[in-house]
C-alpha cells in the first residue's frame, strides 16, 4: 500500500480516480479478507472479474460488498448467443448490480452474434477485438460507423445509447430528458420492457398521470408479472 500511495503522489493522482480489478475469487468471497482489502484502498473503486466458475449463491455475495464494476470475464461471454444458462447467469449478475449501483463490462467481445445478445440484456459496456484491438496511444473509436451497414445491430446500439442516457436522467431526476430519450429507444423497439416502465415512472413524477397510466398498462400486457409495475400502477 506505501508503494501504491507514493506512486499516487508522485504523478499527482487521487485515490477516486483509480480502478482496482480483483479476478482472485478467494479474496471476494472471504468477508474478512475483503473487507481488510477494501480498507487498504479506501477510496479507490473496485471492479470484480467475474467469470464462467462463480455460481449464483457466490455472485448474490457481492450485494454486501463496496463495488463500482462488474466485469464479465471471456469464458462467460464466448458463445454467450448459443449458451441460455449463461444468459440467466448476467441476468442475476444484472440483478446485483442494481441493488450496488455497480456498472457492468462485457470482456473479450469477438463476434456480432455476442454483441447483440449483450444489448439485448441492456449490458451497459463493453471491450473486445470486434470493436477495437488494445495499444499505444488509445484508439478512438466511432461503435456507430463500425456496425453502420448492421442495419440491426446500428439500431440495438442506438437503443443502448438512447437507453443509457434516459436512464441516467432519470436518476438524476430530469424526467422530462428521460421521457426524450425513452421515446426515442421505443421508436426503435416499441415492446422495449424497461423503456415502458421507466417513461412511466418519469411521466408519473412529471404528473403526467395518464401518459403514465398507459404506459404502465402496455407493461402488464406484455409481461403481466413485472412486479414493480404491478406496484406502480396501484400507487
Amino acid at each position: 500500500m506505501e508503494f501504491m500511495q507514493n506512486l499516487l503522489k508522485e504523478y499527482g493522482i487521487k485515490p477516486e480516480n483509480i480502478v482496482l480489478e480483483i479476478s482472485d475469487k478467494n479474496t471476494i468471497n472471504n468477508a474478512i479478507s475483503y473487507s481488510k482489502f477494501s480498507d487498504l484502498y479506501k477510496g479507490m473503486s473496485k471492479a470484480v472479474v467475474i467469470d464462467d466458475s462463480w455460481s449464483n449463491m457466490e455472485i448474490k455475495e457481492l450485494l454486501n460488498l463496496d463495488i463500482s464494476y462488474i466485469k464479465l470475464g471471456m469464458d462467460l461471454i464466448r458463445n454467450i448467443d448459443e449458451e441460455p444458462q449463461k444468459i440467466e447467469r448476467i441476468k442475476v449478475i444484472k440483478e446485483v448490480s442494481k441493488s450496488n449501483n455497480a456498472h457492468i463490462i462485457a470482456e473479450g467481445l469477438h463476434n456480432k452474434k455476442e454483441l447483440k445478445t449483450l444489448l439485448n440484456l441492456n449490458i451497459e459496456y463493453g471491450q473486445g477485438f470486434l470493436i477495437s484491438h488494445p495499444g499505444p496511444p488509445f484508439p478512438e473509436v466511432n461503435i456507430m460507423e463500425i456496425f453502420i451497414e448492421d442495419k440491426d445491430l446500428h439500431n440495438k446500439l442506438l437503443s443502448s445509447i438512447y437507453y443509457k442516457r434516459g436512464i441516467d436522467y432519470f436518476e438524476n431526476g430530469q424526467y422530462d430528458k428521460a421521457i426524450l430519450e425513452l421515446s426515442k429507444v421505443l421508436e426503435i423497439d416499441n415492446e422495449n420492457i424497461n423503456s415502458i416502465y421507466y417513461r412511466s415512472y418519469a411521466y408519473y413524477e412529471e404528473g403526467s398521470n395518464i401518459a403514465a397510466e398507459d404506459d404502465i398498462k402496455r407493461v402488464i400486457e406484455l409481461v403481466p408479472d413485472y412486479y414493480e409495475a404491478i406496484l406502480l400502477y396501484v400507487r
